[in-house]
């Protein structure tokens, strides 16, 4: 498998794969990066008008996230699909934003 970008590091998140999923990773990239210089309503409302068509790269990041900071469950919510990934970011952003968590980024 190729890199596009990053590292091999298995922990990374910025690394994008020919046959990965970028959406996820580029999520969780974007996320990060703007987390310490916009609030949160603004990251959430900049994902959720991108990630409009569908759940399902949200939902794959909120699982790829939780796989990286397993001292807390990210559990999924319930509701309108639009609910479901307003709800999803604003805890992706929150878990980003948490200085106990030690989420990996590119530049690790």
């Amino acid at each position: 498998m190729a890199s596009v970008t990053g590292t091999d590091d298995a922990g990374d998140i910025a690394l994008v794969h020919h046959t990965g999923t970028p959406k996820v990773k580029e999520l969780l990239c974007f996320v990060q990066q703007k987390a310490n210089c916009l609030p949160v309503d603004d990251i959430v409302k900049l994902c959720s008008d991108i990630y409009t068509c569908t759940s399902v790269e949200v939902e794959m990041a909120r699982s790829r996230l939780q796989e990286l900071v397993q001292q807390k469950r990210l559990s999924k919510p319930k509701g309108t699909d639009a609910e479901i990934r307003t709800k999803t970011l604003t805890m992706i952003v929150k878990v980003c934003l948490d200085p106990s968590f030690n989420v990996p980024t590119s530049a690790q």
